[in-house]
């Protein structure tokens, strides 16, 4: 009996050593790196010198002037505030407001932005909620006061903040959707070209001429700003399609009938991704940019370049047969 009890004691007491070896203890209150907070941390550092010489670049990174984030932290400033412990001082309302409208203004995740504010990711997560709360608490009614109350699809009487939220959520929504589809866009374009570059280092003479139109024009799209891609993107992926056209049918003359299948197939997608490209919105919009001159001058170069298209690759082609022009757009007739 006194044995059984020593083995059962003896058990116990070496569980206890077990899950104490692992149970992870906390060494320290707050991570070395994270103490040098003051000295290296990018609200310190960064932050404080935005503020004090460059306005524009504080713009760009909180999206919003001095003057504002002053008059946002006067009115949230009490709502965020800790209170002081003998243990540690507080995260001041400042430096938490500046980390939630730096994680609202990029976008990048917890884990990214607790390093360079030297805080824990948890403390950023926590940080970030309690802000963002503190705003719509207060900055909500006062919002909702100047906005007439509407009514909603579901017949729910709301107020202009929560039209706002819910707009700015639909905008978020279909930009994220317009990258991701001007992602595979792209994807689609580099493919091409890829062939296109691929083919030219086994036959350089023959593609030269061809391949080098649709390549350079489409190259230089991606680096045309913004503001002057609309009317440019036409021409780059006109160019493109005529210059697949030409590498393909007309200065390969002495290819065999695979590579001529090759190139049609690459004729083919590229055609698919200008029709994928171009069939929705842009095109219209594009168009629209264009002066009445170049109107004529585009529809006549897109025309004629489908109807050499039509005539030489009737045969490698089947599922592409003509495309209409019509209120300024091309529509695509699927004989599928």
């Amino acid at each position: 009996m006194e044995l059984n009890i020593a083995r059962i004691a003896l058990s116990t007491t070496r569980i206890r050593v077990e899950q104490e070896r692992r149970r992870a203890r906390r060494r320290y209150w707050v991570a070395e790196v994270l103490q040098r907070r003051q000295a290296r941390g990018e609200f310190f550092n960064l932050v404080q010198e935005l503020r004090a010489v460059d306005p524009d670049r504080h713009h760009a990174y909180f999206r919003m002037s001095r003057e504002t984030f002053d008059l946002l932290l006067a009115k949230i400033g009490p709502s965020i505030t800790r209170q002081r412990t003998n243990f540690r001082e507080p995260i001041d309302p400042a430096q938490r407001l500046a980390v939630t409208l730096r994680y609202l203004a990029s976008g990048m995740e917890f884990s990214a932005l607790a390093p360079c504010y030297r805080l824990g990711e948890k403390t950023v997560r926590a940080i970030v909620y309690d802000t963002c709360a503190a705003i719509i608490a207060i900055l909500g009614p006062e919002a909702d006061s100047q906005q007439p109350q509407q009514a909603d699809a579901s017949g729910e009487q709301v107020g202009g903040l929560c039209e706002l939220g819910r707009l700015g959520a639909n905008n978020f929504t279909r930009e994220a959707e317009r990258i991701r589809d001007q992602f595979a866009r792209d994807t689609e374009s580099t493919v091409l070209l890829g062939a296109v570059l691929s083919l030219l280092a086994v036959y350089p003479t023959a593609l030269t001429a061809g391949g080098s139109v649709g390549l350079i024009s489409d190259t230089l799209l991606d680096a045309r700003p913004h503001c002057e891609r609309g009317r440019q993107e036409l021409w780059a992926a006109a160019g493109a399609l005529l210059g697949a056209w030409l590498g393909a049918f007309v200065i390969p003359l002495d290819w065999d009938r695979d590579w001529q299948v090759v190139m049609a197939s690459l004729v083919r997608r590229g055609w698919a991704w200008l029709v994928h490209r171009y069939r929705m919105y842009e095109l219209n919009t594009s168009v629209a940019l264009l002066e009445p001159n170049e109107k004529v001058a585009f529809h006549t170069f897109i025309f004629c370049i489908l109807s050499m298209m039509a005539y030489s690759t009737y045969v490698y082609l089947p599922h592409y047969t003509l495309v209409l022009l019509a209120r300024f757009g091309l529509v695509v007739a699927d004989t599928d």
